[in-house]
Formats: C-alpha cells, structure tokens, sequence
C-alpha cells in the first residue's frame, strides 16, 4: 500500500485540529523534545501506519476465519481417533492387525442379516445347559439336542443359548468380549446381527412376521413383529422394549451377547403367549431414533387396535420407557383402557403425576390389573435371599409417583434382565385375568 506525503500531511492536519498537544514537549520520544513540521509528521505518519497495518491484520484474520468457515470439510469428524485397543482382537498380534481385521469384519457384515451375518463373522448362538440338565453320552460328550431347548430353559436360569466363536470354540463372555468384539463399529455390527437373530428366532418358534405400518418417506419403514395370522377370537399380547438402539423384542444389546439369548430378550414370553394361542405383537419405537419415538409408538399402536377385534382385549408388558409410552398413549387414548386386562410395568419411566387430571385413569394405574417389578440399586442387601415376587414396602417419594401400584422386587440388580427375572410371576399376574376372561 502506498501513501503518499500530501494525503498524510491531509491526516496529519486534521488530527492536529481535532487533539492538538497541550504540551509541546509530548509529541514523541523520537522528536527528540522537538514540534517541527516535518517532525509532527512523521509522527503522524508512524501512528497512521500503525493503525492501517492493524485494521489490515484484523480484516485478514476476519476474511480467513470466513474463508475456513465456507470450505470446511467434515469428513472426518466422525472417525474414531486410533487409540491403541484395550485387548488386541483374536488371530491379531499388533495394533494394525487388529484395526485391519475390524474393518474386514464391517465390510463382511454390512450387507448382511441375523444369523447369515453372525456366520460370516465366525460366530454362532449354541445352547448351555446346567449341569443338571446335561445330556452326556457314553463318551462323555455332551449331546446336542435341538429340540431340549425350549424344554429346559423355561424352567431353568442356568440354561441357557449363548453366543460362542466358532473358531476359538470360546463363549463369549464380559470378562473376553473385547478379545472376540472390539469396541466400537464392530460392536455396533455385531450387536444389530445377534438382535437380527433374537427376531428370527422368535418368528419362526412363534410364527410371527413383519408387518410394515409405516412408510412415509420421513424415515426406515415402521414395522411390528407379530404374528402372522391374527385371530380375532384370541387375546394379544403386547411387548414394549425401552428406549436406545434395542430393537423389537430385545431387552439389552450387552446381554444379548454376554449373558445369554433368553435373559436379553423377549423369547420365553413369546413362547408362553404363543402356547395360550395368543396373539403376539412386538413393537419397535426406536426404528426411527428415540426423538421419533413417541410418534413411532403411537402408529405402531394405532395399528395394533386395528388388528383385533373389539371385543378382545390386550396384555402389555412394557419395560422401562416403554411403560412412559404407553401412559403417554392411553393419556390421549383413553377409549383404548377398556380393552386392557392387565399391565405389567419393569422399572418403568410413566409418572402418576402425568394422569392426576384423569380420575379413571388415575385409579385404573394403582389397581389390581397393574404390578410394578423394580430392579434393585441397593435398597436390598440381602436380595439374593429374597423371592422374586417380595412385596416392596414403598416410601412417600415412591407413591407420589407411582401411587399404590403393587410393586415387587425383580430378584436382579440388572435394570435390563427384570423381565427375565421376574417372568413366572409377571405370568402369573396376567394368568389371573386370561383365566377369568377366557
């Protein structure tokens, strides 16, 4: 930039006029205590350049933050940063390995589903009897019956249908998952394939199929897992998971792998449902993200009406959000309560404060048709000592939220295996009207 004398002795004069110095010893330290012209100018001179070159600073700084802003690229904003594991995956022996055979198993699993996929993975879901149910052969080695799992495992917490890797021949297990499923991708592949699995099983011990309820272009299609030929002449049974990336049916994505395919699922109420000849449906809120999930909700329920006839009524078992939907939905529903027999609600999120305007309502969620099953955070220490339908004595805080609803401890400290805990008795509540009403 080029300044020129005449436009800086024009600046100079009018900054003369408008602060003029008192002292005239004040100029600057570099006239030497002299107020010549030539010296009021270059000091003029000096402080404009100054100011220029500042301005010229900040526009730039201005211009490329701006420049930055337009060309931004966000590509990579979603990739995991490369830490070094904390358990190197089997078969691997370094770091690059290890990333190497993740990604080989995402690319494997993408365009796969359930038990298809699982395979492709080396995996594989075998059932685990307890010792007293295991069938030896004379050899010594254990029998593998197909059919004896759904003969002992209603009856027996210890057997159960695990999930192994084929190759190492080794159940997965909390304390080795991260040898066999890293962090992750990969645990986000695997977990979607064994929840694909639980749906298939429960289709085809119970004959169920999807049904597609929704499909408006806002999102995946909403569908209900149900089953495939609704009597009209039979009472359904509905099957309410809670909120986050579980699917329709399934319970906890963690348990699924770790602990066992009944414990995380809906499978043993979908077998005993299925042996009352009732009609089963399973509904999946979190199809579309858990802010979608009210209106998901509501459409898979309105759907569900539909399929039965009027005078036949419902059995809903709703776990943890799923309990606030459904209060949520009689809320604005409530012609819908009359074709309710009976709710069973596990550590359940509804609120009694939500219906205090709704005296029917209000009264229907602490009578005799609903029982609440909590999972323990400690308020029981001897809880393994205790039975899983122990009355809870509850406090002021309790029954501000939730009245007097019967309310039982669910024999686990584990939010998301009070179903399975808790499921003879929870059947057995529902036994008492399918046995008045049948």
């Amino acid at each position: 930039m080029v300044i020129t004398n005449s436009i800086l002795r024009q600046f100079c004069r009018r900054d003369e006029k408008r602060n003029k110095p008192t002292d005239s010893t004040s100029i600057c330290s570099d006239c030497n205590g002299k107020n010549g012209p030539d010296d009021m100018i270059r000091f003029k001179m000096k402080n404009l350049v100054q100011k220029v070159h500042k301005r010229v600073n900040i526009l730039s700084q201005s211009v490329s933050g701006l420049i930055d802003y337009l060309t931004y690229d966000d590509t990579f904003d979603n990739i995991h940063v490369r830490r070094s594991p904390k358990k190197l995956l089997y078969g691997t022996f370094n770091d690059e390995e290890h990333y190497e055979k993740v990604e080989e198993y995402i690319r494997l699993s993408k365009p796969l589903h359930g038990e298809e996929g699982l395979r492709a993975l080396g995996f594989g879901y075998r059932a685990v009897s307890c010792d007293v149910h295991r069938v030896q052969d004379e050899e010594g080695e254990e029998k593998k019956v197909e059919n004896e799992i759904s003969v002992f495992q209603e009856d027996c917490d210890d057997c159960v249908t695990k999930l192994f890797h084929v190759e190492a021949n080794t159940m997965i297990t909390l304390n080795n998952r991260r040898e066999f499923i890293a962090d992750y991708d990969m645990y986000e592949e695997v977990t979607r394939l064994c929840q694909e699995y639980s749906q298939e099983v429960m289709a085809k011990e119970a004959n169920l199929h999807w049904l597609t309820i929704c499909d408006d272009q806002k999102g995946v299609p909403i569908r209900l897992l149900q089953t495939c030929k609704m009597n009209a002449e039979t009472d359904t049974m509905i099957i309410i998971t809670g909120n986050g990336k579980v699917k329709a049916g399934n319970f906890s994505r963690q348990h699924l792998l770790v602990t066992g395919l009944e414990a995380s699922t809906a499978l043993s109420f979908v077998r005993e449902a299925f042996n009352k000849d009732m009609n089963i449906i399973l509904v999946d809120p979190n199809v579309r993200g858990e802010r979608e999930g009210m209106d998901t909700f509501t459409k898979s329920l309105n759907a569900s009406l539909q399929a039965s006839a009027d005078d036949r009524f419902f059995y809903i078992l709703a776990h943890s959000a799923g309990g606030g939907q459904i209060v949520n939905y009689l809320r604005e529903n409530d012609t819908f309560l009359n074709r309710i027999k009976a709710i069973v609600f596990t550590d359940s999120t509804h609120n009694l404060q939500w219906v205090k305007n709704q005296p029917h309502f209000h009264q229907y969620l602490q009578s005799n048709s609903c029982v609440y099953f909590k999972s323990s955070l400690g308020e029981c220490e001897n809880l393994q000592k205790n039975k899983a339908a122990q009355k809870i004595a509850t406090d002021q805080f309790w029954k501000h939220r939730f009245g007097d609803i019967e309310t039982f401890w669910a024999d686990t400290h584990e939010h998301s295996l009070s179903n399975w805990f808790s499921r003879k008795y929870i059947w057995e509540h529902f036994d008492l009207y399918l046995n008045d009403f049948n």
